[in-house]
């Protein structure tokens, strides 16, 4: 007796099943702010936030232009100039 192979068709895969997602891929390029880029180049958690210099430096020279948390500017003790002219 011969067996005949039943082929099933395969269902589609997630080719990037259990790859890390990019911060673009997960929310979108638009949600995501400069400092939360850094802070993913950095591979930081938030309670690392105060303790890293490399942020602090960041922050020191980008925070008039790009979001900070303001929590955050608060314990670095950084102080925002505001012109409402």
């Amino acid at each position: 007796m011969t067996q005949q192979r039943i082929q099933k068709k395969q269902k589609p895969t997630n080719r990037n099943w259990g790859k890390a997602m990019s911060l673009e891929d997960k929310y979108g390029a638009h949600n995501i702010s400069e400092f939360d880029k850094i802070v993913a180049k950095l591979q930081l958690t938030p309670d690392q936030y105060e303790h890293s210099q490399s942020l602090r430096n960041w922050i020191e020279r980008h925070h008039k232009q790009h979001y900070v948390p303001e929590y955050l500017l608060l314990q670095l003790n950084i102080r925002i100039e505001v012109d409402l002219d």
